[in-house]
């Protein structure tokens, strides 16, 4: 059997995620030139999405696993 190591699973999640959340941002970025200008509706909801991701991007940055941390919430 394969060894398992929780620490390991989460910080391969996190790496995923913060992955994910640059590719979109990009993406963002790539079609922001399309809504500088326009309506200004679309354009608030192209700056809220980009805030949204600087904001979980900060989050799972912060996130550290740690075996403690599971130990001291099962006492």
């Amino acid at each position: 059997m394969k060894p398992f190591r929780i620490d390991y699973v989460i910080e391969l999640t996190r790496t995923k995620m913060l992955e994910n959340i640059e590719f979109s941002t990009e993406r963002v970025m790539e079609r922001f030139p399309e809504f500088v200008g326009a309506n200004d509706d679309k354009s608030q909801e192209v700056f809220k999405t980009l805030a949204t991701l600087q904001n979980m991007k900060k989050h799972i940055k912060g996130f550290n696993y740690e075996r403690n941390q599971d130990k001291e919430q099962r006492s």
